[in-house]
């Protein structure tokens, strides 16, 4: 039950730090790892082993209900940022947010003009903390 429950708070701790819109992906896989879980485990004749698919389920959901609301908590009072760093005017939500994407079509290019020595590491490097702090 352990490994659910981590699961489940790895989930919602991920999910309450990004900055993307993941649910509308996560949701659906959550819904299909549980309902796969319970078909496997339900068909069984055994009462213990439905009994402990239920536990796992459970235990699952309420490891990712407690990691969302921490995850959020985190992010939003960025608890995992020094005080003299943490950004206290921010103009939306996703400025606090850990979790960002970067395009990775921007990092593609600074690596072609470091490799076509039109830009140096330290540059490439410079642009990468630029394109990573961008909200």
């Amino acid at each position: 039950m352990r490994g659910f429950i981590f699961l489940g708070l790895l989930i919602g701790v991920m999910i309450g730090m990004t900055a993307q819109s993941v649910v509308a992906a996560v949701i659906p896989l959550v819904l299909s790892f549980g309902g796969g879980t319970a078909i496997a485990f339900f068909s069984k004749e055994n009462a213990e082993i439905r009994k402990d698919a239920e536990r796992a389920i459970f235990a699952l959901s309420i490891g990712a209900l407690i990691g969302l609301f921490g995850g959020i908590f985190i992010a939003e009072n960025q608890l995992l940022t020094c005080r003299s760093s943490r950004n206290e005017n921010r103009d939306s939500v996703s400025d606090r947010k850990y979790l960002r994407s970067i395009k990775s079509d921007e990092i593609v290019a600074l690596d072609e003009q470091v490799r076509n020595s039109r830009l140096s590491k330290e540059e490439a490097f410079d642009k990468i903390v630029e394109l990573a702090n961008k909200p």
